[in-house]
């Protein structure tokens, strides 16, 4: 079963997407749910496309060689492929008529997106797996999300259209933020929304009353609400 993309939740939607991307399945998959978002909000995009370094396999295998022109031939092949990156990533946003500026990187890609993203509304990128048993986002990517202060979303390697809103809603101020870019997102994109509470069922009424506040009699009806007695992580996982 394919796995849906992951959203952290900071701040409201707006125009301007940052995309990072390095050519795999994953960074493919951000860049089509940004094509998505960005063709609902009328949004713009900035592609960072970022050149790989050498691996450490590899420069232990190159012992012997000259490594100042070793490391030129590494930098200079590995930048050119990042540009046909980047050039095929644009001609995918010009053939779906968005907006997308773009630029290669050569600099460690987590830093960069800390740099760019205060200049951006969203981020979105790839998910990438860390050793064979790991099952995380990766420490590059949890840093990301942990650092920014805008919503990042994290795409799996298989694409499929947006089709529901999932809000985990504990009724603090972060998942008040969390709800109203999720209306925005299920406005936007026109698909349902589903409010996730886990906690007793005392609780549970308490921050339901509070969501349909935020909601409004507009959208209530329209927003599906469910409880769980469990860890919401554990709940979202097991219905995804």
């Amino acid at each position: 079963m394919r796995s849906r993309p992951t959203l952290a939740l900071q701040s409201f939607v707006a125009p301007k997407i940052l995309v990072a991307m390095g050519g795999s399945e994953h960074s493919l998959s951000a860049l089509r749910y940004s094509f998505d978002l960005a063709r609902a909000q009328g949004a713009v995009l900035r592609i960072l496309v970022f050149h790989q370094g050498i691996p450490r396999s590899t420069l232990i295998f190159s012992r012997g060689a000259p490594m100042q022109h070793f490391t030129e031939d590494w930098n200079e092949a590995a930048t050119r492929t990042a540009r046909r990156v980047l050039q095929e990533a644009q001609r995918k946003a010009s053939h779906a008529r968005i907006p997308a500026s773009g630029e290669v990187m050569a600099a460690g890609l987590t830093e960069e997106i800390i740099h760019a993203a205060p200049s951006a509304d969203m981020v979105f990128v790839g998910r990438r797996f860390h050793g064979q048993l790991g099952k995380g986002l990766g420490p590059r990517v949890e840093r990301l999300v942990r650092l920014l202060h805008v919503p990042v979303l994290v795409a799996p390697s298989g694409y499929r259209p947006l089709q529901r809103v999932l809000v985990a809603y504990a009724g603090k101020a972060g998942g008040d933020r969390a709800l109203t870019l999720g209306l925005e997102l299920s406005a936007s994109l026109d698909i349902p929304m589903e409010v996730l509470t886990a906690a007793p069922l005392t609780d549970r009424r308490k921050q339901w009353a509070r969501a349909a506040e935020i909601i409004g009699p507009e959208r209530i009806e329209e927003v599906t609400f469910r409880g769980a007695n469990r860890e919401a992580a554990e709940w979202i996982l097991a219905g995804s």
